[in-house]
């Protein structure tokens, strides 16, 4: 037996903190559905985690032991996708090792120092009291240093919940917008001890924001936009089609879940949907969730977060099956006769004659709203304007007019036809100079004019010209006029001055120039109940 004990004696040290040799774990996903994308985070940053792409058909993971946690994101087309967080779970095998160095060489040490006998090698007292203290002092190190614990080696892959999709025979949607501020208190946070503390709701720690608060570019994101594109309620181009409702969305209360390095969101949202015509005809309450992700100290409320929770609670808004929602089942003409049965037909007064562009100029307004500013047309000396829908319909509770003479007056939206892309304003105020309205359509070829207030305020009355390059449809003329943001309601105009359309749009992309939109004369006057 004595070499055996030789043999132990010698093995002791080298056996010492070796689980601190232990750095990886080798992770076996399963279950991952065909065509599913498999992600693992990488880094975490302020804005938010950067993932790698898990090789298709790879099951074998390789993960740090030193990191306080791992993600794995799922993600399928049409699907929402999942984040499984992966917290150490396992007790590191290799401790035992440290746990038996550290008792043999506290051993070692002691019979060292009882042993009062000079001997040779194993038996000599120095070398057993100098090999037991180090031996000790390893494994005890092994113990303190991490990895204390270590990852699972097997994860199930999530069933990933599929995201409603817009049928063929339902409107496409606009997201009109996606309020992001946040009053006092309905931000929260709070902590768990664990994921299993988590699962069962038992907080140890709940506080809140003292102050309100509101994100910059609250409108549409990007995030929320790829997923309408994605489900298809939304147009690649985000084009508001003829048919489209308009969905509004407001963020009531945030609650940040903490678990240790370990963080998401739980959102809950107002959304109300309005058919083309501007009638509200449903509302709905979500709750929604953000995937998990990891705490960055200092970073605020993470905005893909939120965002990312949103679109979910978006998509579920518009994929209830709850009563049939009222705006799918009614046609087009049943929502103009049902918006417009209010409506009286309203009489204006254009101009008599004209001779030339330059005398159309006091007849065009610069109209400015909370948010921006677009371009008008006076149809009626008694205060009646003519612009785009998209220049007032922007949360706008007043409309200033600016007129040529730099006089300005409020004004109230009195009509709007958010199809046709038509609203009309009125001015408390007699004695202007509406605008000459052509008796004839005009010729593709045809030279025409645009008057407005492009790019910026001070460049109002601006005149362009060009020509009418086609004629798309019954309901809008293609024209070569320079068009800038803020020509968007303003007149399109013959050689002779008179009104032929209004300005509505400009195809905006690399390589493309001169290629503008305006509305004919003959959709302004059943669009907003005209008559002359």
């Amino acid at each position: 037996m004595r070499p055996f004990r030789v043999l132990c004696v010698l093995a002791l040290p080298l056996l010492a903190g070796c689980s601190a040799l232990n750095v990886q774990t080798h992770l076996k996903v399963e279950g991952t559905a065909e065509g599913t994308k498999v992600e693992r985070d990488v880094a975490l940053g302020e804005d938010g985690v950067s993932w790698r792409d898990v090789t298709d058909g790879q099951e074998d993971i390789s993960l740090s032991n030193h990191e306080g946690y791992h993600l794995i994101r799922w993600q399928a087309e049409g699907h929402f996708p999942e984040v499984v967080p992966l917290l150490p779970e396992h007790r590191n095998p290799l401790k035992f090792l440290d746990v038996g160095t550290l008792v043999g060489g506290a051993a070692l040490m002691g019979r060292g120092i009882a042993n009062e006998n000079n001997g040779t090698g194993p038996n000599d007292p120095a070398w057993q009291i100098g090999g037991g203290f180090f031996t000790a002092f390893f494994g005890g190190l092994g113990l303190v240093v991490p990895p204390k614990k270590v990852f699972a080696n097997t994860l199930q892959a999530p069933e990933l919940l599929p995201m409603p999709s817009r049928q063929v025979d339902e409107p496409e949607v606009h997201v009109h917008a996606v309020d992001l501020a946040l009053d006092t208190g309905d931000y929260k946070w709070r902590n768990y001890r664990d994921l299993r503390a988590f699962e069962a709701r038992k907080s140890y720690y709940s506080s809140q924001l003292d102050e309100a608060f509101v994100l910059e570019d609250s409108n549409l994101d990007d995030e929320v936009q790829r997923v309408f594109e994605q489900t298809q309620w939304m147009s690649e181009e985000g084009s508001r089609a003829e048919d489209a409702v308009a969905i509004h969305g407001r963020l009531t209360e945030v609650v940040e879940h903490r678990v240790g390095a370990l963080m998401r969101y739980q959102l809950e949202s107002d959304w109300a949907v309005h058919n083309p015509y501007g009638i509200e005809t449903d509302t709905l309450h979500v709750t929604s969730w953000s995937t998990w992700s990891g705490y960055v100290v200092g970073a605020g409320m993470r905005r893909d977060l939120v965002s990312e929770g949103l679109s979910f609670a978006a998509v579920q808004a518009l994929g209830t099956n709850e009563a049939d929602w009222p705006w799918r089942a009614k046609a087009d003409e049943d929502l103009e006769t049902e918006w417009k049965s209010t409506w009286d037909t309203l009489t204006v007064r254009p101009a008599a004659e004209a001779g030339k562009v330059s005398q159309a100029l006091p007849s065009v307004v610069t109209i400015k709203g909370d948010h921006g500013f677009g371009s008008g047309c006076i149809v009626d000396e008694a205060g009646y304007i003519v612009t785009n829908h998209h220049v007032v319909d922007d949360s706008s509770d007043v409309w200033t007019v600016r007129f040529h003479d730099e006089r300005e007056l409020p004004a109230e939206l009195v009509r709007w036809d958010p199809v046709r892309d038509l609203a009309l304003l009125k001015v408390d105020t007699l004695g202007l100079q509406p605008l000459v309205w052509c008796t004839e359509a005009p010729s593709v070829g045809d030279e025409v004019y645009a008057i407005g207030t492009p790019f910026e305020e001070s460049y109002d009355a601006t005149v362009t010209r060009g020509i009418l390059s086609a004629k798309r449809g019954s309901d809008s003329y293609q024209t070569d006029v320079a068009i800038s943001p803020g020509n968007s309601g303003g007149p399109l105009l013959n050689d002779k001055g008179e009104l032929v359309g209004v300005v509505n749009a400009k195809v905006v992309a690399k390589g493309v120039e001169g290629i503008g939109f305006a509305i004919p004369l003959h959709e302004l006057l059943p669009g907003l109940w005209l008559t002359r």
